[in-house]
């Protein structure tokens, strides 16, 4: 990671598992921010209690990223979900991602939607993210993405 920041990388993304082990420990020590995609369900909300135990042990900011949700950024579960979670002290991406068939088609060829030119809403949607994302690691956000333990 290091020398790929001396090489003027601005991103690097990780892909980690949603549980505690050694490698997600490993990958969340360099972290400038965790991104935990979520679908709007309870049962993904659960399945991030390790990682978000783990950035907090680590002291590392964190942000929920409502994915994979129904057709519209509207949809009364994404906002439901994203409101219980700001409401319980977590920091949520304002980007709602859209299940899309671009992403899973950009994806299955080992692309980002951004690369292909297939589908320009998802690919919008993903440069408002990454957006989001620079200003929270740029530090413009920085006091709202570390939240307090409890």
């Amino acid at each position: 990671i290091e020398r790929m920041r001396a090489e003027g990388y601005r991103w690097v993304f990780i892909d980690l598992p949603g549980k505690s082990s050694p490698i997600t420990g490993m990958g969340l020590k360099v972290a400038d921010l965790a991104l935990i995609p979520s679908r709007p369900l309870e049962v993904d909300i659960e399945a991030s209690f390790d990682t978000v135990r783990s950035c907090r042990g680590m002291e590392k900011p964190y942000a929920y990223m409502m994915n994979v949700a129904p057709s519209s950024p509207f949809s009364k579960r994404a906002v439901e979900v994203a409101k219980l979670l700001l409401d319980n002290g977590h920091l949520v991406s304002p980007v709602t991602v859209i299940q899309r068939i671009g992403v899973a088609d950009a994806t299955a060829r080992g692309f980002g939607v951004n690369e292909t030119g297939s589908d320009e809403k998802a690919a919008a949607e993903f440069a408002e993210l990454f957006a989001w994302v620079a200003s929270i690691t740029k530090g413009k956000r920085r006091e709202q993405a570390v939240t307090t333990k409890h």
